[in-house]
């Protein structure tokens, strides 16, 4: 009957999924495990897409501002649910992150049914007009031309019945706000075919029906990242306007997980920036900045993001206000630390928080920065006492005998590690010294000298610090089950690390796992009911043979369970469909579910004798679809592991 909501066909996924024996979803995020931890209000390149993949297609996914809902002043949020060719999406979302909406866009029907039509593409419906127009309506140029087209299909569209049964049960509810979810059917881009039905989303299962019944749309899309210059926090991510030109402020850290982007709107020509500045720059000194095309509205501005050598970005600041080009101002950081750095400057129009900002591109410029003192003090002590004690102390710089004449004695050197992860190396010498005039000339930077005298001899000693840069970060650090209790970690090599350490989480205990010279690394006593969390250092060692670690770029998980199946197959045989696959490691039996033609996602059977299973229930007239899972058991608890790609086939 038209217009009446049909029973649903398909119920719950299983009553097994439901009570977790095969969810493969990432879990909800652990009070002591943070996935915000470590972030900042701004990030862009490496460390932008860690936040977008971790923890996608989950409650705790990363939480984008884009577009909006009739109004700009009423900016729309949407949940990562699949990054580069992985999660939801996948197929189409290279190079990109899924988003999702958190809310109900309005309502549409898919078709208006015509008498003996049942067969209805979604590329002719009245949903994809609909939701064409929400993209239409709802999003600035800008943020158009940041959306991946979907060819057939548009820059918004509703999931197909495999994209929402990749969904993760989490996401499934309509979100109210603070913590509100409601069940709530919203509708899916696909027909059944052969009928007068379309599918909808309802609660956690796929329900039916029909084609001419409004229901509510939430709509996905595909975020081309190379279209994003960053991200920074929804509220408050970037600094007020009125921090006055030329100057910097902090990028403070950021324990919150909801962010707006900044897409790059390519001006007809490029942006311009240019370092006017020849010899040393020191922290504390200004710096001239030529620029050409920018941006010259009431809220456009040149702006420059200061970031370490590893993409880190330290400050944030604006150097011109709706100028097209001229030449500016910009004051280094005092605290800014000796090293090498990346000016990104570019010309942006802000708008408020959780709306989309644009940009120009970036133009990157490499600066050293030295410091504006090098911080030496001296102190000639005076007294009848003899002998005198003369005291030099060189922060962050090592002296050399240009400035203080003498020899080291090497045997007698001790090690420190300060709160900063710097080994402080201290030298003592003893022996008649002078400290020379004319010392400038043998150091790098600005030399102020504070004391009775610029020289003097005696009997005492130098102390000279010099900070040692630990290992560098372990990065490209991947976790995946490798069967039962057992889980592989790989990363990638860093350059001069003597070995490895690796420390896990377990049931919120962290601790010492193991260590090895190479880059791969099982954990042969994972936990298989739960996730294990994992983190790998490099280390070097110093002179007296003291591990110096470096660090983690972030933590990978996974289970302890069985690898899915390879080889998977779908005969057709006499009276049913036979499978068969290759065996997994460790597997004490194989779990069947499938679909059979107009029913649910559901369970077949299961054997702990081979591998191989027939399904007598097939049909012969249509396809019939299937997974296969293999499983252990710890103790009476049945733990299953993954699922290649279904297979299809029909009965004889």
């Amino acid at each position: 009957m038209k217009h009446v909501m049909k029973k649903a066909t398909a119920l719950i996924l299983s009553a097994m999924m439901t009570a977790g024996i095969f969810v493969t979803a990432i879990p909800k995020k652990e009070a002591t495990v943070n996935a915000a931890s470590g972030n900042k209000t701004v990030a862009f390149g490496e460390n932008m897409k860690t936040i977008l993949k971790t923890n996608a297609n989950t409650g705790d996914s990363a939480r984008v501002y884009y577009g909006f809902l009739d109004s700009p002043v009423n900016p729309l949020d949407w949940n990562v649910v699949g990054f580069d060719d992985t999660g939801v999406g996948r197929g189409s979302n290279k190079g990109c992150a899924t988003l999702f909406s958190r809310h109900c866009l309005g309502q549409s029907k898919y078709a208006n049914f015509i008498s003996g039509t049942y067969n209805y593409a979604y590329v002719n419906s009245i949903l994809k007009t609909y939701v064409d127009a929400l993209v239409d309506n709802g999003t600035m140029y800008s943020e158009r031309e940041a959306i991946s087209e979907r060819a057939g299909i548009g820059k918004y569209w509703p999931l197909n019945v495999y994209e929402a049964s990749l969904l993760d049960f989490s996401l499934r509810r309509i979100n109210y706000g603070n913590g509100v979810t409601m069940p709530l059917s919203w509708g899916l881009r696909e027909q059944n075919s052969g009928t007068q039905s379309t599918y909808i989303m309802l609660d956690d299962a796929i329900a039916q029906i029909d084609v001419e019944v409004s229901m509510f749309v939430r709509p996905a899309f595909n975020l081309d990242l190379s279209k994003v210059a960053f991200i920074s926090a929804a509220e408050g991510g970037k600094p007020d306007k009125d921090i006055g030109l030329g100057n910097m402020v902090n990028i403070d850290n950021y324990s919150g997980n909801e962010w707006k982007l900044t897409v790059i709107n390519r001006p007809t020509n490029s942006f311009t920036a240019k370092l006017e500045n020849t010899g040393t720059i020191f922290a504390g000194d200004a710096v001239n900045i030529s620029y050409a095309n920018a941006f010259t509205g009431s809220n456009d501005f040149v702006s420059v993001i200061i970031a370490d050598k590893n993409g880190n970005a330290l400050k944030y600041g604006y150097i011109a206000h709706s100028s097209n080009s001229g030449l500016a101002s910009l004051t280094i950081p005092k605290d800014l630390p000796t090293g090498e750095y990346t000016f990104k400057v570019f010309t942006e129009n802000r708008q408020p928080d959780k709306r989309t900002d644009t940009c120009s591109n970036v133009v990157d410029l490499k600066v050293t920065v030295l410091p504006q003192n090098a911080d030496v003090k001296i102190d000639l002590s005076s007294g009848s006492a003899s002998p005198d004690n003369l005291y030099i102390v060189a922060l962050g710089t090592l002296w050399t005998e240009n400035l203080i004449s003498g020899t080291f004695d090497d045997e007698k050197i001790y090690y420190d590690l300060d709160k900063d992860g710097h080994v402080d190396i201290v030298y003592h010498y003893y022996g008649t010294m002078s400290l020379k005039k004319s010392a400038e000339s043998s150091v790098t930077g600005k030399i102020t000298f504070s004391g009775s005298s610029l020289a003097g001899t005696g009997y005492g000693s130098i102390t000279i610090i010099l900070p040692v840069n630990k290992p560098g970060t372990v990065k490209g650090l991947k976790a995946a089950s490798a069967g039962k209790n057992k889980v592989e970690l790989t990363w990638n090599p860093v350059d001069g690390v003597e070995g490895y350490l690796i420390y896990a989480q377990k049931n919120n205990q962290y601790g010492y796992v193991g260590m090895t010279k190479n880059t791969k690394f099982t954990d042969t006593k994972a936990l298989d009911t739960d996730y294990n969390y994992y983190w790998v250092f490099g280390y070097t060692r110093d002179t007296q043979k003291n591990m110096v670690p470096g660090g983690c770029e972030k933590y990978v998980y996974a289970k302890g369970v069985c690898l899915a199946v390879t080889g998977l197959k779908a005969s057709s045989v006499t009276g049913g469909v036979k499978l068969s696959w290759n065996a997994s490691s460790g597997a004490e039996g194989y779990l069947i579910y499938g679909i059979h033609p107009g029913g649910s996602y559901e369970y077949i059977g299961m054997t702990t004798s081979g591998t191989t299973y027939t399904d007598k229930n097939a049909s012969k007239t249509d396809w019939n679809y299937y997974w296969v899972y293999p499983y252990h058991k710890n103790g009476s608890t049945m733990v299953v592991g993954g699922t290649p790609k279904y297979v299809y086939g029909r009965a004889k």
